[in-house]
Order: structure tokens, then C-alpha cells, then sequence
């Protein structure tokens, strides 16, 4: 079960830039591997959860935005002076605490990839059994000439909703939260996933 302590964002960036400056210092590789090898290294030593794979999911997300090339020489990878500079930013901000997934901005979800935006809530990985659950006894129960819709009671990214839509094509969805960033986030998700048709997100607060 992974927790998470979040800094204020004027500290964290900060502290970024002094760690990013001294970062380009004690690494002088631009090679993919020994990257990954010296941040594991100052992550672990800093006490971060996952050291190896969190300096893994930023540059495999550095190496999918940008435009990295292969060696002649060997299998590893070369970043250029940008996309190693990236690298270590990136890296700064997890050593100060900072979630992976807000740092490269989204994360896999069973079959699904959110855009992830802070302050919404990141979703936890026994979530994905919640989905299961309600595959299980409830959706995939119904018959294809159904049309079942469900509500989805503070949405957050919209996870759980739109996981159940994507996995159940006869399925419906009202998705309601009362914060607006989480609305948002949603809205964005369900629209780059292309579901946007069967989600209606609206901004309510049920404790009122």
C-alpha cells in the first residue's frame, strides 16, 4: 500500500532547481541505464519508496516524449544535454516526495491510461479490484441488449467509472464530484479515451 506526503509546490520547485543543479554534477553520463543506475542509488538513500522503479517510469516517460536514438555500439540508450537535463528534473522532484504519477503526469489503470493531475487523488491499486468486483456481480451479469447505467459518487480522475465503461461497451455512467479539478480531470480523461459519449460528469456535492 503506497502513502504518499506531498510538499507545498513552491518548495518543491525550489528544491528542484538546486537538486536538478547539482544532480548534472555528480552524473556525467548520458546514457539511459547509468542514469537510472546513480538516481536509484540517491533515491534509495533518501529513503524513497520504489527507488528502481521510480527513476525506471520517468525515463521510460523521458524516452517516450522525447526523441531518443539508439547507440551504434550497444542496446542502451543516449539522451541528448535537453533530454538529460529533463531527466534529473524529473528525478528532483521525486527525491522531494512527489508522487511518479504527477511528475510524468499519468498512470496506467487495468486497461485504461489517465492523465494524472494534482491535487486529485491518485488511484490506489486495490481499486482495480473494486472493478473487478463490480464486473464480476454486476455488469457483465447483464445481458448485451441492456444498457445499465451506474453512478460513480466523487469520481476523482475518473478511474473507476470510466475503467467500467471502457470494459463494458453497453454500459452508462453519471460520474458526479464536488471538486472542480476532479471534474475536469475527468471530463479530459473520458474524451482522450473516447468515451465522452456514454459519461455524464456533473459537479455536485451529495453531503449537502
Amino acid at each position: 500500500m503506497r502513502t504518499y506526503h506531498m510538499m507545498p509546490v513552491s518548495v518543491v520547485s525550489q528544491s528542484c532547481k538546486r537538486t536538478a543543479t547539482v544532480a548534472r554534477h555528480f552524473c556525467n553520463s548520458y546514457f539511459a541505464h547509468d542514469l537510472v543506475t546513480v538516481w536509484t542509488k540517491r533515491l534509495r538513500n533518501a529513503q524513497i519508496l520504489e527507488p528502481r522503479t521510480s527513476a525506471q517510469l520517468i525515463m521510460d516517460h523521458v524516452i517516450s516524449s522525447q526523441n531518443v536514438i539508439k547507440t551504434l555500439k550497444d542496446d542502451n540508450l543516449e539522451l541528448n544535454p535537453e533530454q538529460c537535463n529533463l531527466f534529473h528534473k524529473l528525478c528532483s522532484k521525486r527525491l522531494d516526495r512527489m508522487p511518479v504519477q504527477y511528475i510524468i503526469k499519468e498512470w496506467d489503470f487495468r486497461y485504461i491510461t489517465l492523465k494524472m493531475q494534482p491535487p486529485v487523488f491518485i488511484p490506489r491499486p486495490e481499486t482495480e479490484e473494486l472493478v473487478d468486483l463490480i464486473n464480476l456481480h454486476e455488469l457483465q451479469n447483464k445481458k448485451w441488449n441492456e444498457s445499465p447505467t451506474f453512478l460513480d459518487i466523487g469520481c476523482g480522475s475518473g478511474a473507476i467509472s470510466l475503467a467500467l465503461l471502457y470494459e463494458n461497451p453497453q454500459a452508462k455512467c453519471i460520474a458526479i464530484d464536488k471538486d472542480p479539478f476532479a471534474i475536469n480531470l475527468t471530463k479530459l480523461n473520458s474524451q482522450r479515451l473516447e468515451l465522452s459519449n456514454r459519461i455524464k460528469v456533473k459537479s455536485l456535492d451529495v453531503m449537502n
